[in-house]
């Protein structure tokens, strides 16, 4: 591009985002010359007709057909469908909207779905496309809807691997790649890189997919009114911002990109440089930072995101982005950052940061809160995984059910997953076989009881829309406190408070929908991993303790329900699935094993272990070392025994020494969860720590070197039903 046909006005800021500065260098160019604007694009959209979309695919391609109506008069379509591996097809290749009633039948004939999820051989078919029409027209624009992410035969590295190498071929040829992930099952991850290699291209989280026509609208608008030139600039480590009355784009490094007759473009450049350029203009500056907070937040930068909105103290936007964890409220949190980038909706509460942006209520706030209430499982929970039965069923459940595990008892943090569960208990009566029973002189039904998990918060998501509790009067009142105090309506929270009384608590209904899953305070704390791997030392001497304390009333806590049976009786209920009064089942088989159609998706695990903590020695082989090496928990646990060694014979002081630690222990477990969870959901990691392997790292603490913390990452794929 010759330099004078551009009128150029620049500018610049030298700048502190929080610790870090930067210098703003704004170029406002105008080409000189009159350009001709793109006459027409050529639209390809790829659709997904895997197994998992069969409730919806009709509405998809009616939604396709509205798409039709909003094209230009002189643009191009293609359709290309897929599912697995060899099944997908070019099903229109460069038709035009007057063609329409052709292009609706063949959209009608495709409104069934077939298997899995196979990307890399529709965006191929789209590259051949390109190819074979790039004459007629060059200006291409693709748009991919999928509810899933890779599901293939083989190793899904090398179908990502294969993804990447097309799109990679492709970036150069459209001018932007749009991805749309349709509900949570979609890989948001994955979609969002490849949308982040064409400067006009985007990924839009969906859950609705009567929302196709829209989001296609909005990415049509995004490249309507660009030119035949090529714009560049590059700087290391530089990031640049361009912006035309239509649209926003971004990229890294280096800006080569069809550019509008009219634009802006900022170059966010690390550390200040001396620059001879007009101070910039203060709504300038306002524009480029609302844009970083927003290019920021859409690439997972979250942290970025806080410091640009922090220099311009809007507290409602810091606020939206600290209430948003979930896929949905990330996506609402996206579209508002959005429109406060081109100036809609900015300082809703004022220019000042409150504390209350930071510490609003959230889900892991409100099961602390009712950490001491009694947990009701619900009747409309929704299983994860695949169901699985006990053939040989032989308990039945007792009809009146009286609850009395507390959350504190009973909440269930994964050591690896983004889950948290609750784990709770049901009597009922195991029916014995009469000979048997009969034989060793039992009865023929016994008393038991079983455990069942519902789980609350699955891979950052919820999983359940409410919460029921039996919960006292003061427990309600704080809620209602700490509602007036973050600005919530108790009512949304809790839905509703019944008269029935039990253990002299009213039992209420919770809306978690009403508050987000977490808050800014958790995030902050899941920055500092020296103290993430102080949590975890301490967390694991607790266990060390624990397992000392309870051997001390081991006999009268652990043995008392089987203490009256005879080794025949216990045999007997051993065979029967009861042990130690519970029933576990005799034959657990998947239900609807021949018919369930199923598909799968991938979650990221995160797993903490302490070096050397992997497992607990027994207390008599601790006892009878002499020579235990320094920093191991055979080490700890000596000490710790010599500690309680004088109330070990004292049950109700064990069992109060119990009680405290299972209350530090619920609050690390908790911590360390969320943790866990944020990590997990945005796909971020901490600095500084030493790879050992491909998804192993190595933190060593600087204090104490017998401190040492493994932390594993990886992907793995479960299984879930699709009907």
């Amino acid at each position: 591009m010759n330099d004078a046909l551009l009128e150029i006005m620049p500018s610049h800021k030298n700048i502190k985002l929080g610790n870090k500065s930067y210098t703003l260098k704004l170029e406002k160019v105008t080409v000189k010359e009159q350009t001709k604007e793109f006459d027409r694009i050529h639209h390809i959209h790829i659709l997904d007709r895997s197994g998992s979309m069969s409730s919806v695919i009709g509405q998809l391609m009616d939604n396709v057909k509205e798409v039709v109506n909003t094209m230009g008069d002189e643009d191009l379509l293609s359709i290309i469908w897929f599912s697995g591996e060899g099944e997908s097809k070019v099903l229109l290749k460069g038709a035009r909207k007057q063609e329409q009633e052709g292009i609706f039948k063949l959209l009608d004939s495709i409104k069934y779905t077939i298997g899995c999820t196979c990307f890399s051989e529709p965006l191929q078919l789209a590259e051949e496309v390109i190819e074979d029409l790039a004459n007629l027209c060059p200006n291409f624009s693709i748009n991919l809807f999928t509810d899933g992410e890779p599901c293939v035969s083989g190793s899904t590295e090398n179908e990502i691997k294969k993804i990447n190498e097309i799109t990679d071929k492709l970036k150069s040829k459209v001018l932007a790649l749009n991805t749309i992930g349709y509900t949570r099952w979609a890989d948001e991850k994955l979609l969002t890189s490849l949308s982040q290699k064409t400067a006009y291209g985007r990924y839009v989280f969906s859950n609705d997919v009567k929302d196709y026509n829209e989001i296609f609208g909005r990415n049509y608008k995004r490249i309507q009114g660009l030119v035949n030139i090529v714009y560049k600039k590059e700087g290391t480590g530089s990031k640049f911002y361009f912006r035309n009355e239509n649209t926003l784009a971004y990229q890294e490094e280096k800006f080569e990109q069809n550019i509008s007759s009219k634009f802006e473009l900022c170059e966010l450049s690390p550390s200040n440089t001396k620059e001879t350029s007009p101070e910039m203009e203060d709504a300038d500056l306002e524009n480029i930072l609302y844009q970083a907070a927003y290019e920021s937040y859409y690439k997972g930068n979250v942290e970025f995101c806080y410091d640009c909105l922090n220099y311009l103290k809007d507290s409602y936007a810091i606020e939206i982005i600290s209430n948003a964890f979930s896929s949905e409220e990330r996506a609402n949190a996206t579209k508002e950052l959005l429109a406060m980038a081109y100036g809609k909706g900015r300082f809703k509460k004022g220019k000042e940061l409150t504390e209350n942006s930071k510490t609003m209520l959230c889900v892991f706030d409100l099961l602390n809160i009712l950490k001491d209430e009694i947990f009701i499982p619900s009747a409309n929970y929704k299983r994860i995984g695949m169901k699985v039965e006990d053939t040989n069923d032989i308990f039945t459940l007792d009809k009146n059910q009286e609850y009395s595990g507390t959350f504190g008892d009973s909440l269930v943090f994964a050591s690896d997953k983004a889950n948290v569960s609750i784990r709770y208990m049901m009597t009922g009566k195991v029916r014995l076989m009469a000979t048997a029973a009969n034989r060793v002189n039992l009865p023929e039904y016994v008393n038991s009881k079983i455990f069942r998990t519902q789980t609350i918060i699955k891979d950052g998501e919820l999983n359940t829309d409410t919460l029921e509790a039996y919960v006292s009067h003061n427990t309600l009142e704080k809620i209602r406190k700490r509602c007036a105090y973050y600005g919530i309506e108790y009512s949304k929270l809790v839905q509703k408070v019944y008269n029935e009384i039990h253990a002299q608590k009213c039992r209420a209904v919770f809306n978690l929908r009403a508050i987000p899953i977490l808050n800014r305070r958790y995030i902050a704390s899941a920055s500092d991993f020296s103290q993430i791997a102080k949590d975890i030392k301490e967390l694991n001497e607790i266990k060390a303790r624990q397992k000392i304390l309870k051997s001390f009333i081991k006999d009268t806590l652990f043995n008392a329900k089987e203490e009256n049976y005879t080794e025949e009786q216990l045999q007997v209920l051993k065979d029967h699935g009861i042990k130690l009064g519970v029933y576990s089942g005799i034959k657990l088989e998947r239900a609807d094993k021949e018919d369930i159609l199923s598909d799968f998706y991938t979650y990221r695990s995160l797993d903490f272990q302490q070096k050397g903590w992997s497992s607990l020695p027994k207390i008599e082989d601790v006892l009878s070392k002499s020579n235990i090496k320094e920093g191991t928990p055979a080490a700890f646990m000596k000490i710790a025994y010599g500690e309680y060694e004088s109330i070990k014979d004292d049950k109700d002081l064990v069992k109060q020494e119990l009680d405290k630690l299972k209350e530090r222990s619920f609050e690390l477990m908790d911590e360390l969860s969320i943790i866990r969870l944020y990590k997990i959901k945005t796909g971020g990691f901490w600095e500084g720590l030493k790879p050992q392997s491909e998804n192993k790292y190595e933190y060593i603490d600087k204090d104490d070197p017998n401190l040492v913390i493994t932390v594993k990452t990886e992907y793995r794929k479960e299984f879930y039903s699709t009907i």
